[in-house]
């Protein structure tokens, strides 16, 4: 759901190369629904009466039924839809950034808009809304902004000040605690470093700032991007680390509970049950139990570019390319094999100096793409091409011919989608 997942999916989504949509005999499998948005979209979520999905594309804001897949209206905007009182209305950031429109959700038309003063929301905003309805957060320029959705006003401004050597200030994912006590962000400074003016130096953390005075109170550790549960019970962070991706914490003693054996640079999506007894991850989409944390389900979804799940804990939507697919929550059910049977998904050596291995389940027979790039995405060789039958593989590549330094190795077919991070030293 949440452009969060950090602004490194989106990254992730543009350089990865597009699944094909699945089968369409899955038990589990709702609807799916072909789109003309070419490039995708960006996230995906319900309504909160769970009657719409809105499809957030990269030229429209796109609304479907939720229970048939038919779309309904589309708008010429592209940014997060936030659905309120009762989904008669819903407010989007307008296409210059500048202000909140209100639009009333029948005739799609604007009715009013939140108070402005000219300041220019953040490109590609992270922007949350209370799980009340009552405030609204964004990030701006060295800063957040709250603004109460009844009243329309700008409540409160934060707003950090110059210091020696400050270069950049950097505030991304806003999110309200259940209470409405605190606002976390994803917060970093970088500075100019007077030893090395070549390389600023660069500090960071999820900081906890007080909804009434906005003073900085407390912080998390850094990692590539945070989710908070449901009830404020679990906070996540995507790590990036190809075997254990995620990390799931007590959100109020902040104790590590467990970690997630997920291919970390590949994953697009976290999300919670309604009730925090369950997490879903993509791109696979996979339900874990969040007492045990055991995977209890896996389903045949592709590769996923983002993921929501409904306020009733019914449904999960999923978007693949110009796809959209609905499924059934499996919440509660396991069909995950034991521990023994599950295969590792890792490359090793790692670093290597020559031959290296990539050991993976493949679920299909089918033909698949393996593949070495660099770090911004650029192609550097092709391992293999072609059909591979279903189960656990090996596939032996060299690095002979590479130059000392971090690459991708991504595996690619219609089911799949790994990636790796190989070190090669000579």
């Amino acid at each position: 759901m949440k452009k969060l997942l950090f602004f490194f999916v989106l990254l992730f989504s543009i350089i990865q190369i597009q699944a094909q949509p699945v089968p369409q005999d899955s038990t589990d499998l709702v609807w799916s629904k072909i789109t003309d948005q070419t490039l995708g979209f960006y996230m995906v979520k319900f309504s909160n009466t769970d009657s719409l999905i809105v499809g957030h594309g990269y030229d429209y804001d796109l609304f479907f039924d939720a229970m048939t897949g038919q779309e309904l209206r589309r708008i010429p905007i592209d940014n997060e839809v936030f659905f309120i009182k009762n989904d008669s209305n819903f407010i989007v950031l307008n296409q210059s950034r500048t202000r909140f429109d209100i639009y009333d959700a029948l005739s799609y038309t604007i009715i009013d808009s939140l108070e402005n003063d000219g300041t220019i929301i953040n490109e590609y905003p992270i922007i949350d809304l209370s799980k009340d309805g009552k405030y609204l957060v964004a990030p701006i320029p060295r800063g957040f902004r709250i603004w109460d959705v009844t009243s329309k006003r700008i409540v409160k401004t934060k707003i950090f000040q110059d210091e020696p050597n400050l270069i950049s200030v950097g505030v991304d994912n806003p999110r309200f605690t259940c209470d409405n006590n605190k606002i976390i962000t994803q917060f970093s400074k970088k500075y100019f470093n007077p030893n090395n003016p070549n390389q600023p130096i660069t500090v960071g953390n999820f900081t906890v700032f007080d909804f009434n005075t906005l003073d900085s109170i407390d912080s998390y550790g850094n990692h590539r991007g945070f989710v908070i549960s449901k009830t404020c019970k679990y906070i996540t962070y995507g790590t990036g680390d190809s075997d254990y991706g995620v990390e799931v914490y007590d959100f109020n003693t902040k104790q590590l509970l467990w970690k997630i054996p997920i291919n970390g640079p590949s994953l697009t999506g976290i999300e919670f049950s309604p009730d925090d007894k369950y997490l879903v991850t993509s791109p696979t989409i996979q339900i874990w139990d969040m007492e045990t944390g055991k995977q209890t389900y896996s389903y045949q979804s592709g590769s996923s570019n983002n993921i929501d799940v409904s306020h009733d804990g019914k449904y999960i939507i999923n978007t693949i390319g110009n796809y959209l697919f609905l499924w059934k929550a499996r919440f509660g059910i396991n069909t995950v094999p034991v521990d023994s049977e599950i295969t590792p998904q890792i490359i090793y050596p790692n670093p290597t100096t020559g031959i290296a291995t990539i050991k993976y389940q493949q679920p299909f027979s089918e033909i698949t793409n393996i593949f070495i790039s660099e770090l911004n995405g650029l192609l550097i060789k092709t391992i293999l091409n072609n059909n591979l039958e279903e189960g656990i593989k090996n596939i032996d590549f060299n690095t002979f011919d590479m130059s000392s330094g971090t690459y991708f190795i991504k595996v690619e077919n219609a089911h799949l989608s790994l990636v790796f991070k190989l070190i090669v030293n000579k």
